[in-house]
């Protein structure tokens, strides 16, 4: 199918302000693309707002975002924002307001180039994320959970200091990190546990003892109801 690109000036609001969630209407499956090109972008920002649904992420791409959209209803069609400053591409994919639950399949595969530093930002609700950045070169990345399970690999090359945030929500997260990357790990529980593999625990933080030096990863996690597991073996 060809490629559907949807420039800012055309996006509407799905639902009025005055009406209150929705159930989608099973209908045919949809398959839709869009793709972002890198221009003359030396950073980028990437925010997904996914309220119910899987997500996978990945890198690889030749262009700054590509993305493909499975989904059963026409007002499940996903927003796609795109703005560039010239340096820097900044790129937004939304979920549509006022849809309350998915009676079917709504599933997003989102690729980012690798080799433009990226802000990365994923906020999730309810369902499946598998965010695999081990390719990409990263600046910051925070991730929000709902309800669900996390996959979130880090593995890579460390070029330069960057952060990571972790919000748990009600689920189950499992961060993997380099294991031969400096790292200072701070973690803080809700109502569940937080596990640590391959990092030493030292004054109240994790550290990497194979590592203490260079670029650094500094990770901080905030636990929900459930299970976090950082894995830096």
């Amino acid at each position: 199918m060809r490629p559907l690109f949807i420039a800012p000036v055309a996006l509407v609001a799905i639902c009025s302000c005055n009406e209150g969630p929705r159930s989608v209407v099973r209908g045919e499956p949809r398959h839709e693309s869009t793709s972002i090109d890198r221009g003359d972008a030396k950073m980028s920002r990437i925010e997904l707002n996914l309220g119910a649904g899987e997500l996978r992420v990945s890198g690889g791409s030749k262009k700054l975002l590509e993305a493909d959209f499975d989904f059963e209803d026409p007002s499940q069609r996903p927003r796609v924002e795109s703005h560039s400053t010239g340096f820097r591409g900044d790129v937004k994919i939304s979920e549509p307001s006022g849809i309350s639950l998915h009676n079917g399949k709504y599933r997003w595969e989102v690729r980012l180039t690798d080799d433009v530093p990226v802000d990365f930002n994923a906020h999730l609700g309810a369902g499946e994320a598998t965010i695999d950045l081990s390719s990409v070169s990263k600046r910051s990345v925070s991730v929000n959970m709902g309800v669900g399970q996390l996959s979130l690999d880090l593995r890579g090359k460390v070029e330069s200091d960057y952060s990571v945030d972790i919000n748990g929500g009600v689920g189950e997260a499992r961060i993997r990190l380099p294991a031969d990357a400096a790292v200072t790990a701070n973690a803080s529980g809700g109502i569940g546990e937080i596990s640590v593999d391959g990092l030493e625990k030292r004054g109240g933080r994790w550290i990497n003892p194979r590592n203490d030096h260079g670029p650094r990863i500094h990770l901080n996690v905030h636990g929900g109801i459930g299970q976090i597991h950082i894995d830096a073996n």
